[in-house]
């Protein structure tokens, strides 16, 4: 039986020793991409395709009736050739592919697939490559239903909660950044990560309720990624830096560049990783030191520290969805969680209540500081009502099980049950069986999070329905991520599409033309190009959503935020080329809007350098903003919008410093800063960035920031003497103007929201928001110069160069520290 007790062990036994192989080309070999790349990228020709498994894909469960065989083919033949797909390999050919060579190669492949997946799973292979495997799967389980199904769907299901693992493991790798040196560094750390990772799904509560564990396998991946890491270095330090080199060996950096024990090792890897960073300035990659998070523009937290959103996004572009759960699940499911380890590894007849009291008698300290009611649990240990708290979990959970099943059974997922509540039989379904229109993806994420929890603890089989869910959600992200990649691929062959009523057929002639260059031995590829009509309806109607929701967004509102005009301008360009007659005089209307935000935010750090009261009022604002516009002409000609509209661009900016004296008192008391300062232990670095963020402020905040300025200072003054001034600089302007125009070019992939470093580490403040990985905004231009802004200090203004002046601005914030 394939969910026998001797299987599951050996899975277990695989998946831990998988785990740290798989974690290396997850962060530290080729980034993120990597661990899902074999499913997700091109790189053979489509002409080289093994003429036995297109004809699988094409005659699925029909191949071994000459007859039926030769009939389809025929049809889809005549389908080709109206479409323009060359695909003589397979249509020249009829008549002596459709025989009993090509059944018995059928047959014969089968029977060896399954008794690799078998293999696999019996821990007698060193042959885990989920990627390769999973795409015989594909191209097979049509024509062999009977033998493949529920080994393809097992492999499938390891191989999703394999990378599923391997994005949570990633999460945990850069919250626990220079933390993994050792097993005693890491759990008295994991600690202050796991009260704030934990609320955020039931894959990150489970590690963290094992913290030892964890910390063990977190620190065997990170020693894995520091060697690989050292390797790579030394056999690239001298070639050529490419954009994909770059970001993958930058993140390596970033991930594991704090976690070497060894200091002289350490060293060599830093100025080997800022050797390369400098190599690769060129690509816009981002601080692998993680030095910069600006004091006074977000809230100092692990979640923005580790850019868990965009790390999220980045998941989901490769087939795996992890969202936040709503709100923290009860205190049963948390101890069922807790007593699933125990059930599954010793004796799983054994009450639940019996296990329940020996996890609270033995385990407490693992766990009891996360959550208030664990702790609670805890307390009782030496009480009357230990067990009954036991009793009370076992009831709840048999709830929560009646419901699932229900929820199971109502998707299709499982067959009816008994009276019992027992499930009496549940049909293993194929990759082609599975319906993704069934569900929405929230809907996933619940029934994911309930399977997690309840999958051993509920009586009946859960483990086939649990595993037709995961499957089904599985196909769900993977094709969503598929149909991006193709829609990026077909990026402006779209337009008259969307203007038209006819069938998808332009879409379907871009698409075979994608075809024929696509270089990739993947089934998921192969048969979307043997199909094109179906890939084109879900393309065309995706591009069509998106445009729509995307008009909807710009019509529905004035006036925009600064975070919401990067989202929606990258909208507007990853979608102008296709839906530029929809939106495009909205969103030439939004770039105004949003370059007008841009050059007052940058307005308003020029005046914050002076450290002046410029900003304390509207009137005061309004008075040096009309001082500078008569004053200093070239200044005028930078900031054209700002001085044409100074009472609108005052405002702006008041409200900008609002903003900003709120995150900067925020993070004051949150950080910890104090606690430094009466301790003494704050340092020359920590002493610059507050007393010039504080010094900046303390006469433009409504409250009173003197006495933390003047704390600051008493503690600070052992390092010299206090920033100063910084007076307005001459600038020369530029006549170049920017226009909305498209761009192909995807949305950086890194995973941190850090922007380029400069040539100090350490910039006290910031021009501009943290640039987010995605979306991030990069208009071209029609220029060699503009293309070369693009690739800099920022986007362009009208008659001046926002790179000229982000970058000045910058320089003037860091003569500050050149100065000290």
């Amino acid at each position: 039986q394939i969910l026998s007790k001797e299987i599951h062990k050996n899975s277990i036994s695989l998946r831990e020793k998988n785990n740290i192989n798989s974690q290396i080309s997850l962060s530290a070999r080729t980034h993120l991409q990597d661990a899902f790349q074999g499913f997700l990228e091109p790189d053979v020709f489509f002409e080289s395709y093994d003429n036995s498994y297109l004809l699988a894909l094409i005659l699925k469960d029909q191949y071994k009736n000459n007859m039926l065989c030769q009939k389809i083919l025929e049809e889809r033949c005549e389908y080709f050739k109206k479409i323009g797909l060359k695909a003589d390999n397979i249509c020249g050919n009829k008549e002596s592919l459709c025989n009993q060579n090509y059944v018995d190669f059928i047959d014969t492949s089968c029977q060896k697939l399954s008794q690799k997946i078998i293999t696999m799973f019996n821990g007698n292979s060193q042959e885990h490559d989920c990627n390769k495997l999973q795409d015989e799967c594909l191209f097979l389980e049509g024509s062999c239903a009977k033998s493949l199904t529920e080994p393809c769907n097992k492999l499938k299901d390891f191989c999703y909660r394999e990378k599923r693992d391997q994005a949570i493991n990633t999460i945990l790798l850069a919250a626990m950044r220079g933390q993994l040196t050792n097993e005693n560094t890491c759990e008295s750390n994991i600690k202050k990560v796991c009260l704030i990772l934990a609320r955020e799904n039931v894959e990150l509560m489970h590690k963290c309720l094992w913290k030892e564990a964890t910390c063990k396998n977190l620190i065997k991946i990170s020693k894995k990624g520091c060697t690989f890491l050292k390797e790579e270095l030394e056999n690239t330090i001298n070639l050529e830096a490419t954009e994909k080199k770059c970001t993958q060996l930058l993140y390596s950096c970033y991930l594991h560049i704090l976690n070497y024990e060894n200091d002289a090792i350490a060293n060599k890897i830093k100025k080997q990783c800022l050797f390369l960073q400098e190599k690769c300035r060129k690509f816009n990659n981002y601080d692998i030191l993680d030095n910069y998070f600006s004091l006074i523009e977000s809230e100092i937290s692990l979640v923005n520290k580790i850019s868990l959103s965009k790390l999220y996004d980045q998941f989901a572009l490769y087939g795996v969805i992890i969202t936040k759960q709503e709100g923290i699940p009860d205190i049963f499911y948390i101890l069922g969680l807790l007593i699933q380890e125990i059930i599954l590894d010793y004796r799983p007849k054994d009450p639940y209540e019996v296990r329940c009291k020996e996890l609270l008698e033995n385990n407490c300290s693992s766990f009891d500081y996360m959550l208030l009611e664990l702790k609670t649990e805890c307390e009782k240990i030496n009480t009357n009502t230990r067990h009954s708290s036991c009793k009370k979990m076992r009831k709840k959970l048999e709830s929560y099980c009646n419901i699932l099943k229900k929820n199971l059974v109502d998707k299709g997922l499982a067959l009816n049950t008994n009276r019992s509540g027992i499930i009496l039989y549940t049909e293993i379904l194929s990759w082609y069986q599975l319906k993704t229109n069934t569900f929405t993806t929230e809907e996933c994420m619940k029934l994911q999070s309930e399977c997690y929890y309840l999958q051993e603890l509920c009586p009946g089989r859960l483990g086939y329905p649990c595993r037709n869910l995961r499957a089904l959600c599985y196909k769900k992200s993977y094709n969503a991520a598929l149909i991006l990649i193709f829609e990026r691929l077909l990026r402006g062959n779209l337009n008259k599409e969307l203007n038209s009523n006819s069938s998808p057929s332009l879409c379907i002639i871009s698409l075979i033309e994608k075809c024929k260059n696509m270089k990739n031995k993947n089934s998921i590829y192969a048969e979307k190009c043997l199909y094109p009509e179906e890939i084109c309806r879900e393309i065309v109607s995706a591009v069509e959503m998106k445009c729509s929701e995307l008009k909807n967004k710009l019509l529905g509102s004035n006036y925009f935020q600064p975070k919401e005009c990067h989202t929606l301008l990258y909208q507007c360009k990853e979608l102008f080329e296709d839906c530029n007659s929809i939106f495009k005089n909205l969103c030439i209307s939004l770039r105004k809007h949003c370059e007008f935000l841009d050059s007052a935010k940058l307005l308003k750090n020029l005046l914050l350098a002076q450290m002046d009261n410029s900003l304390s009022s509207q009137n005061a604002c309004e008075k040096k903003l009309r001082s500078i516009c008569s004053s200093i002409e070239n200044l005028k000609n930078v900031f054209i919008y700002q001085c044409k509209n100074q009472r609108r661009s005052c405002e702006i900016m008041l409200k900008q410093i609002l903003e900003n004296c709120f995150y900067f008192n925020n993070n004051f008391k949150n950080s910890g800063i104090a606690i430094t300062l009466e301790n003494g232990e704050i340092t020359k670095e920590e002493c610059l960035e507050w007393e010039t963020y504080c010094n900046m402020l303390r006469q433009n905040c409504p409250e009173n920031l003197d006495e933390k300025c003047n704390i600051l200072r008493n503690s600070c003054s052992k390092f010299g003497n206090p920033p100063k001034p910084t007076p307005i600089p001459d600038f020369e302007p530029s006549s170049t103007q920017s226009e909305l125009e498209p761009t192909s070019k995807p949305p950086p992939t890194s995973t941190s929201e850090h922007p380029p470093t400069s040539t100090s580490k350490l910039p006290p403040t910031s021009t501009s928001e943290p640039r987010p990985t995605s979306p991030s905004i990069k208009p071209t231009s029609t220029t060699e110069d503009q293309d070369d802004i693009t690739k800099g200090c920022g986007i362009q203004q009208e008659g001046f160069h926002k790179k000229v002046l982000i970058c000045l601005i910058t320089g003037i914030m860091l003569g500050v520290w050149i100065i000290i």
